[in-house]
């Protein structure tokens, strides 16, 4: 048989869903990355600390939208099964190396518990022979250290791991969470080794989040990623090999396999639309009906500015305000069951729908600016022009990027923070407006930066060698910033910097020499 080329190996809590809210949308990725992975048939290999893999694992799995692994490691690395058909097959060779420890489960509980009692600790068995836990609540790493030191000189032939609780308290100074007590010649790093050399992989490919995915990731003979790591995961990963990446880790893993795997069909949208789409079509038609898509685009930036006016009042003001950031979904909704509506005369429209992307964009843009500038955050205001510039800098040579950035967010972000500002001043709270102000601009500027870097090979002087929807809205939304600037005075050095390579663009002759036709305003 001739060796794979790649296989996947991957930890299931904290790396296959969030530890947050966005667990909710897990299922949007993994289902994604179930799709590559059955597609290429690459082997998928779950290694977790769970000291028991049963049907109900399985549901928990399909309910995070991931698949059935072929191979499920369990019980940090005690116990292997090999999916055969629908049922689960036990790897009798890692069992047999199990039995060859001659490890002593009782003898190694009657010996750790008065260790226990003596750190307050909790003794939590469980239902696999070849492991028993202790619970660790908030506890200090230093005195954490000293309990591990203790129970190692009771017992023998025994490895102790670390894994944090990640929805508990866990950082640099705190741990919360189990010691696995296990065999000596167990661990995740060691049931991987195992499986991956019955699949003879070329290419390992190995994902984790935690303390107890540190050996596993640290192996050289593998690629591995750590997808938003704990505290302590971090701090051991230092100075090493291993890829941290931050954010969602569902997210990160499909992004790092469609890289690893030359894959160019980016997720472009955000899976709140896909959550949202099926019920806001049903209210669409009701939503201004006797609107064209454009003027809904612009009735969304009208209720923004009447928000505006209302000087953040938190009724009538909050309410025309996410009204008017609702407006940009149903804009779109109707875009797609009515796309041979024409465009607004108004706004010199030439063609059916010809420009209806621009005055999305305009819309969308100009709702932030306003939005801003009307709290005085003049820097952050302008910085929302430039991740759609660099997007369709990037575009415009081909290529297509995803909506949200992994380094810094996209506009539906922004949208919720800015959402949030006003919140927080409507109800007294400007600090915390002004931050989170400040955390737009820093996002950005991260997303400008990221997306902006891919486009390296941009030149203004090859414009009509490019993709012409993307260069259209290059130099729309180019002149837009043009415009905004003219007004205001921009204090930031790095905001300075990266408007040099804009500001000194001819918008109007480019217009002339590409034949492009703007909506006028």
């Amino acid at each position: 048989m001739m060796p794979l080329t790649h296989s996947v190996t991957a930890d299931f809590d904290g790396t296959l869903f969030d530890p947050n809210l966005r667990a909710f949308i897990a299922w949007y990725y993994n289902s994604k990355t179930r799709e590559l992975l059955n597609n290429l048939k690459i082997p998928f290999v779950l290694n977790t600390g769970r000291p028991i893999w049963d049907p109900f694992s399985d549901i928990q799995l399909g309910i995070v939208g991931m698949k059935k692994p072929n191979v499920v490691i369990y019980g940090a690395g005690t116990k292997i099964l090999w999916r055969k058909n629908n049922h689960y097959e036990l790897d009798r060779d890692w069992e047999d190396i199990m039995q060859k420890t001659k490890w002593d489960k009782e003898k190694t509980i009657k010996s750790i518990i008065p260790v226990i009692k003596k750190y307050s600790a909790k003794f939590y068995d469980t239902k696999n022979e070849y492991m028993t836990r202790v619970w660790v609540d908030k506890m200090p790493v230093s005195t954490l250290s000293a309990f591990i030191t203790s129970l190692q000189k009771q017992v023998e032939n025994t490895k102790i791991l670390r894994t944090e609780q990640i929805l508990l308290q866990n950082t640099e100074e705190i741990f919360s969470g189990y010691l696995l007590l296990i065999p000596s010649i167990a661990g995740k790093e060691e049931g991987m080794k195992h499986v991956i050399k019955k699949l003879s992989s070329k290419i390992n490919l190995v994902f984790g989040d935690a303390l107890v995915d540190l050996p596993m990731l640290l192996d050289k003979s593998i690629k591995a990623f750590a997808l938003n790591p704990t505290a302590l995961a971090r701090k051991g990963l230092k100075n090493t090999n291993v890829t941290i990446l931050e954010g969602s880790p569902p997210e990160n893993l499909l992004k790092t396999l469609m890289t690893e795997l030359s894959i160019k069909q980016p997720i472009r949208n955000s899976p709140y639309r896909s959550l949202t789409r099926p019920i806001l079509s049903l209210l669409e038609p009701f939503i201004y009906p006797n609107l064209t898509p454009d003027e809904l685009s612009l009735k969304g930036l009208e209720l923004v500015r009447n928000a505006i006016n209302k000087p953040y009042h938190l009724r009538g003001g909050m309410g025309s305000l996410i009204a008017g950031y609702m407006m940009d979904v149903f804009d779109g909704l109707r875009s797609r069951r009515l796309p041979k509506v024409l465009a607004p005369r108004s706004l010199g429209e030439v063609g059916i729908m010809d420009n209806g992307q621009l005055i999305d964009g305009y819309a969308d843009r100009m709702k932030e600016y306003l939005l801003l500038t009307s709290r005085r955050e003049y820097d952050t205001a302008i910085s929302c022009f430039l991740p759609s510039i660099a997007r369709a800098q990037v575009e415009s040579l081909g290529n297509t990027i995803p909506e949200f950035d992994p380094f810094g967010g996209s506009a539906l972000s922004r949208s919720i923070k800015l959402i949030k500002s006003y919140f927080l001043l409507s109800i007294g709270n400007v600090v915390g407006s002004k931050r989170v102000d400040a955390s737009i601009f820093l996002s950005n500027m991260k997303t400008f930066e990221s997306r902006r870097k891919q486009a390296k090979t941009f030149s203004w002087t090859k414009l009509k060698d490019y993709d012409r929807t993307a260069t259209k809205r290059l130099v729309f939304y180019v002149s837009l910033l043009q415009k905004q600037l003219s007004k205001q005075k921009i204090a930031d050095a790095k905001l300075k910097e990266a408007l040099k390579e804009y500001e000194k663009v001819n918008t109007k002759q480019l217009q002339k020499d590409l034949k492009l036709s703007f909506p006028r305003f």
